[in-house]
Parts: C-alpha cells; sequence; structure tokens
C-alpha cells in the first residue's frame, strides 16, 4: 500500500472541487481515499503511519485488495458514478460495508457509526438496512 497526500493528484482536486459544489467538500477534505492501490490521506494528515490512523489504514487496506484486477477507471466509475439499483450504489455498499466491517470486529466500532458515516455518501442505502447488515454480520 503506498501513501500520498490527497491533493498530490489532479483528479482528487478536481473531485474537491466538484464535492464542494454538491455541499460535501467537508467531508471530502477528511475522507482517504485508495484508487488503484495507493491510499491518499487527507493534507492535514502529518504522519499517515501514525498508530493513530492503524484502524483508517487497514480499512483502506480492504479497498486496495478489493480493487485488484479492476482497472482503476472501472473500479472507480462503479463505486462513485454508478447509482444501481434506482437510487443506490450497490458496488460502494458491497465494498464499504466490508471494510467497515473490518472496524468493527477488529477496532470496535459501533455499527451505529458506520451506518451514519455511510449515510454521507453519494446514493447511500437505507440506514436501518445497513445498520441491520452489520448487525448481522459483526
Amino acid at each position: 500500500m503506498i501513501l500520498k497526500p490527497k491533493d498530490s493528484w489532479w483528479l482528487l482536486r478536481a473531485i474537491g472541487f466538484f464535492a464542494a459544489l454538491v455541499g460535501k467538500r467537508d467531508m471530502w477534505d477528511e475522507t482517504w481515499t485508495t484508487i488503484g492501490g495507493v491510499v491518499y490521506y487527507p493534507v492535514d494528515v502529518v504522519d499517515p503511519k501514525d498508530p493513530c490512523y492503524l484502524a483508517t489504514r487497514e480499512h483502506e487496506a480492504v479497498h486496495c485488495r478489493q480493487q485488484e484486477g479492476w482497472p482503476w477507471l472501472l473500479w472507480l466509475a462503479v463505486y462513485a458514478l454508478i447509482p444501481l439499483p434506482v437510487g443506490f450504489a450497490y458496488f460502494r455498499w458491497k465494498w464499504e460495508r466490508e471494510a467497515y466491517l473490518v472496524n468493527i470486529k477488529k477496532h470496535g466500532y459501533r455499527p451505529e457509526w458506520c451506518a451514519d458515516t455511510l449515510q454521507q455518501y453519494l446514493w447511500p442505502w437505507p440506514k436501518k438496512r445497513m445498520l441491520r447488515w452489520f448487525e448481522r454480520n459483526r
């Protein structure tokens, strides 16, 4: 896993611009983003290898494994741009729930917190459905 600051790639700077247009800039600035085995961390993170970011790095490592064998542009399209089935991002939910499950099982995250966090994503699944899935699988 390679770690780089989020502002080091023009594409992520452009996504930040569009996030601001839809009122999600604060969320974008705080999130870590994984594309093609590279984990891009927020610019205000001084040392991404600091132990306080262990849970986040492990979450992003799940995404690195998930992306293996996918062309990064296709992975990005199905993760971020395709709200299917109608209005819900199936692939994002599939991939994020696996990564958040690591946070729940290994780091004691509350399923409610994970479901609340996922509600902030574009085209989220219903919170009650996400919460039931986390409760069943933890």
